[in-house]
């Protein structure tokens, strides 16, 4: 990529995703890759906030953050910067990091996180992802628009190469610093970038970053494709005080795989497996541990602390409560009768004497006896309601 193309995609990626209205906050380390975005910013004719955060590994980054401060403000640019508490676990590092920019977030209404990660990460991504067994459609990692939690983040620089980047460094004469821990084998992204991936590359006789970049984007495409594919299965995900249910709407195993594991469900490989199976095969009352069932397609997440049922209701009218439920009872009015996605939310109608929509699966039925020996006999039977009670739905949004 040539230089003036990297100013293009600058322009026109801050055209398509920037609404001039609010402002935008730039991570900032004062490396190349970071340095290259705030001037192309400035080229744009935007003004960032700039966020710089010290990780406290070494004592001269204290020095290194004060000359940071000089320079923003010499830009006349808003900064913010805090030192952390050294933690020399990688992951952990980045959590910090993206929480004091996500601190700011909370406090000025930025449009979005600018950080400056290139395409040389992303083919480092796609191979650590591929070595530590990640699956197809995550391999790619980080995506060009992504969120953490509430914060979105913008990687303008997705796909450029990192030689792109020092090329629009020395072209603008800029200084940039250089942090030893980038290249420290202590830390896995280094050892990546200067031993792991350079020794593959030479063991093949071939350069194999455009592969692995083309492998993310590839891994992107994917998952993308696979997202529209499994959207219908996903909006249909009913969460309550039981815990999660998705409804058996998807055939294929791949669509199966990735709406699971776009529930947000803690699954081992083989639990995974096995429940992609079960589901694909209609399989009845299939247990995966303690939380996870599969029933004729249906699967279900339970919650830690499931509702419990009563003793013996007493059919009158009025409001009564029966174990963990409030009920409401009215005689003498034509209700709908329930369905499973009705007695999962935790609201429903039902009429004893009439047949649900569906058959309960084995463990919800011994959860909820709500066949007739759950009531006395009584002619004509009312019609009831019944309804979790306000410290149960708030049991379903931790289950």
């Amino acid at each position: 990529m040539m230089i003036g193309d990297l100013r293009l995609r600058a322009k026109e990626f801050f055209q398509k995703n920037g609404d001039g209205i609010c402002p935008l906050l730039l991570g900032y380390s004062g490396g190349p890759d970071s340095k290259a975005l705030l001037y192309l910013l400035l080229e744009c004719g935007l003004r960032p906030h700039v966020a710089h955060v010290d990780h406290g590994w070494r004592e001269e980054s204290r020095d290194e953050a004060e000359e940071i401060r000089k320079e923003i403000e010499s830009l006349g640019l808003p900064f913010y910067t805090t030192r952390l508490n050294p933690d020399p676990r990688e992951a952990v590092a980045r959590d910090m990091r993206l929480a004091f920019f996500a601190s700011l977030c909370e406090e000025i209404p930025f449009q979005a996180l600018l950080l400056a990660h290139q395409a040389d990460d992303w083919a480092e991504t796609a191979l650590k992802r591929t070595l530590e067994g990640a699956h197809l459609v995550y391999l790619a990692g980080m995506g060009e628009i992504s969120h953490w939690g509430p914060v979105p983040l913008w990687r303008p620089l997705h796909k450029v190469p990192r030689t792109t980047i020092i090329e629009y460094i020395k072209e603008k004469g800029l200084k940039t610093l250089e942090d030893p821990t980038n290249s420290n084998p202590r830390y896995l992204r280094a050892r990546m970038r200067t031993q792991i991936i350079p020794d593959l590359a030479k063991a093949f006789g071939k350069e194999i970053l455009d592969n692995l970049v083309c492998l993310a984007e590839r891994s992107q495409e994917l998952k993308e494709y696979l997202d529209k594919r499994t959207q219908e299965a996903v909006s249909k995900i009913e969460k309550g005080p039981w815990g999660l249910l998705m409804p058996p709407i998807l055939q294929e195993k791949v669509e199966i795989r990735h709406a699971l594991q776009r529930t947000g469900v803690p699954f081992t490989r083989t639990i995974l497996e096995g429940v992609v199976e079960a589901i694909g095969s209609r399989l009845p009352n299939r247990k995966f541990g303690q939380r996870i069932i599969v029933d004729r397609g249906w699967f279900f997440y339970l919650a830690e602390r499931l509702p419990q049922s009563g003793e013996m209701l007493e059919l009158k009218k009025g409001l009564a409560r029966w174990g963990d439920w409030d009920v409401e009872i009215v005689e003498g009015e034509e209700r709908p009768r329930a369905d499973l996605c009705a007695i999962w939310s935790g609201s429903f109608t039902l009429t004893p004497g009439r047949p649900m929509k569906e058959k309960l699966p084995a463990f919800l039925r011994q959860l909820l006896p709500l066949s007739f020996s759950s009531f006395p006999k009584t002619e004509p039977p009312p019609f009831f309601v019944l309804r979790f009670s306000a410290h149960l739905r708030d049991l379903a949004s931790q289950g």
